[in-house]
C-alpha cells in the first residue's frame, strides 16, 4: 500500500489537474472561432431557401412525429431525473422522489437551455435544495451529477463508434478499426465505474461530503439512466430529421453527443448555432435543408424553450412564495 505521503502527493496532482483552467483568451477564442464558423455554415446551407420554405417545412411535419419527439423529451428529463435521485442515494442524502423531482426537473432545465452547466446548475440547486440539502452538499451533488452525465456521454458515444464504426468510416479516411478503438477507449470510464462496484464498498470524500460506493446493482442501473437520457435525448432530434439524417440511430447518437459538447464549448445558450451546424455537417442537408431547418426549429422549441418556460415558471413560484413568506407579519 502507498504511504500517506504518497497519497498526499497522488492526491495534491488530482487536485492540481482538476483545478487547471485554460487562460481566458484562450477559451475566448475558441467560442468566437465556433461561433463564427457555425453561423458561416448556417449560411452556406441555407442562403438558397427562404423563411417561407422553411416555415412550410415546419408545417409539414407530422403531429404524430412531434408527438413522439416530445416523449422522448420527458423520458430524457426523467432520466436525468433518476440519475439525481440515484446521486443522493450515493451521497448519503437520500430523498422521496417526489420531494426532490421539481428541484432536479428545474435545474437541468435551465441548465440546458442557459449554458454555463457547472455554473448554472449549482446556482439553481442551492435556491431550491435550500431546505433539504446543506450547501457542502448540494457542491457535492453537483460535482457527481456532473460526473454521472459525463460517464454517460462517454458510454453513449464509445457504444456508437462501436456499433457504427463503418458507417461513420464511409463518410471520411478513418478506418472502422479505428473508429473502434476510439469507441472501446471511450467505455472505460464506464469499465471502472462498473468493476469497483464487484469489490468491497468503500467510502470516500467530496469537499466533505462522504460518499460509498455503490454495489453492482446499483452502479448499473446509474449508468444505465445516465446513458439513457443522452439517448433519449438523441432520439428526439433523430425522430425529426428527414431520413433520421441518413444514420443508423448508434451512429447518430454518438455524433450528437459530440455536437452537445462542441455547442457546450461555445459557451452560447444551449450551444445556439453551433450545435445547429455540427448537426447540419452530418446530416442531408444538401437534399433537405429545409426539413432539416425544420426539426431543428422543433427540436429547439421542444426540447429547450418547453422545459426552460415549465422550469422558470416553477423557480419563479418559488421566488414568489419566499417572499411572501418573508412580508408576512
Amino acid at each position: 500500500m502507498a504511504s500517506e505521503q504518497e497519497q498526499g502527493r497522488i492526491h495534491g496532482r488530482l487536485a492540481a489537474i482538476l483545478a487547471w483552467k485554460p487562460p481566458p483568451w484562450a477559451t475566448a477564442v475558441l467560442a468566437l472561432a465556433l461561433i463564427v464558423g457555425a453561423w458561416w455554415l448556417i449560411y452556406s446551407e441555407f442562403h438558397s431557401h427562404s423563411l417561407n420554405d422553411i416555415w412550410s417545412a415546419v408545417l409539414q411535419l407530422r403531429k404524430k412525429l412531434i408527438t413522439e419527439a416530445a416523449l422522448f423529451v420527458g423520458l430524457s428529463f426523467l432520466a436525468l431525473i433518476l440519475d439525481e435521485y440515484l446521486s443522493l442515494h450515493l451521497m448519503g442524502v437520500p430523498k422521496r422522489f417526489f420531494s426532490m423531482l421539481a428541484p432536479a426537473y428545474t435545474t437541468y432545465s435551465l441548465a440546458n437551455a442557459l449554458s454555463f452547466s457547472f455554473a448554472t446548475a449549482p446556482a439553481v440547486r442551492t435556491r431550491l435544495y435550500r431546505d433539504m440539502l446543506q450547501p457542502i452538499e448540494i457542491g457535492t451533488l453537483s460535482a457527481v451529477t456532473g460526473a454521472s452525465v459525463f460517464v454517460g456521454a462517454t458510454t453513449t458515444t464509445g457504444l456508437g463508434l462501436l456499433m457504427g464504426a463503418d458507417e461513420i468510416a464511409a463518410t471520411g479516411h478513418i478506418t472502422p478499426l479505428i473508429w473502434q478503438a476510439i469507441g472501446a477507449a471511450l467505455l472505460i470510464p464506464a469499465a471502472i465505474w462498473i468493476m469497483q462496484s464487484f469489490g468491497p464498498r468503500h467510502s470516500l470524500s467530496m469537499f466533505g461530503v462522504t460518499i460509498t460506493t455503490p454495489g453492482s446493482v446499483r452502479a448499473a442501473a446509474q449508468l444505465i439512466v445516465a446513458v439513457a437520457g443522452w439517448v433519449f435525448a438523441a432520439a428526439v432530434l433523430y425522430e425529426l430529421l428527414p431520413g433520421h439524417g441518413g444514420w443508423s440511430f448508434p451512429a447518430f447518437a454518438a455524433a450528437f453527443v459530440g455536437a452537445c459538447y462542441v455547442g457546450a464549448a461555445s459557451g452560447a445558450p444551449a450551444g445556439l448555432g453551433v450545435f445547429d451546424a455540427a448537426i447540419l455537417s452530418i446530416s442531408l442537408a444538401d437534399e433537405h435543408a429545409p426539413a432539416t431547418a425544420a426539426a431543428l426549429i422543433i427540436y429547439r422549441l421542444i426540447y429547450t424553450v418547453a422545459p426552460l418556460a415549465l422550469g422558470a415558471f416553477i423557480l419563479g413560484q418559488d421566488l414568489l412564495l419566499s417572499r411572501g413568506k418573508r412580508s408576512a407579519p
